[in-house]
């Protein structure tokens, strides 16, 4: 039986291994799926806003198909929907990225800083999820030069 949650996952994996040949991260993956069919953001359900959403979004993967287990982390839902991003994901917002890579983040936010779409409050609730991420060091002093 086709499944095409696991075919684009196959398909983005083929396009990652070769423009990232010495091996590639989550982002990475989502953005070679964005190759496939629009990427793994093109699903008919709703953008995740809340954690609440998260949760029931990987709950229903769990149950339509029996690959993704029951209880997967905020992180991994929001990548497997297509939502990583400062912009778009709610794991993020909430402290629960696992990204191993917290400077891809860097441009999203200081873009959000340059529209206005970033307070003095998201910035402490920033550096207070991530207190150990010292590349968000950028994004404060982007934030204080830029007000």
């Amino acid at each position: 039986m086709w499944n095409s949650t696991s075919e684009l996952v196959k398909k983005a994996v083929e396009i990652a291994k070769v423009k990232y040949p010495k091996g590639f991260n989550k982002l990475q993956l989502i953005e070679c799926s964005k190759e496939v069919y629009g990427g793994f953001a093109s699903n008919p359900f709703k953008i995740m806003e809340t954690m609440q959403d998260v949760h029931d979004k990987g709950n229903y993967f769990s149950e339509i198909d029996g690959h993704y287990p029951r209880g997967m982390s905020a992180c991994y839902v929001c990548g497997l929907s297509g939502q990583c991003g400062a912009k778009t994901c709610p794991a993020f917002k909430n402290g629960e990225c696992k990204v191993e890579e917290p400077e891809l983040y860097i441009d999203d936010l200081k873009e959000m800083i340059d529209d206005d779409e970033f307070s003095e409050d998201d910035l402490f609730q920033l550096l207070s999820n991530y207190p150990n991420a010292k590349e968000f060091e950028a994004v404060t002093e982007h934030f204080y030069n830029n007000r």
